[in-house]
């Protein structure tokens, strides 16, 4: 989230609106980089690099921006 800005606009539980479309960027079998345009409409883009390396998971995110924003990250992970 960026300033409590979702990346796509969800309307109700099944209704979407603005969807984030997700590009891959660089792919291999132990670090992913992607970015999205759900901020498009702000003028942001959001990163994320992701890298597995001594059984750890190292997350970085990146915002293109010329202003100070808030930006809040969710992890969601199955049961």
């Amino acid at each position: 989230m960026i300033d409590y800005i979702d990346s796509s606009e969800v309307w109700e539980k099944f209704r979407v609106g603005r969807i984030a479309r997700t590009f891959i960027d660089k792919d291999n079998h132990d670090f992913i980089k992607v970015y999205h345009d759900g901020y498009k409409f702000l003028g942001i883009l959001h990163k994320r690099e992701i890298q597995i390396k001594n059984n750890k998971i190292q997350i970085s995110d990146e915002l293109s921006c010329n202003k100070d924003k808030k930006s809040k990250s969710f992890l969601h992970f199955h049961p």
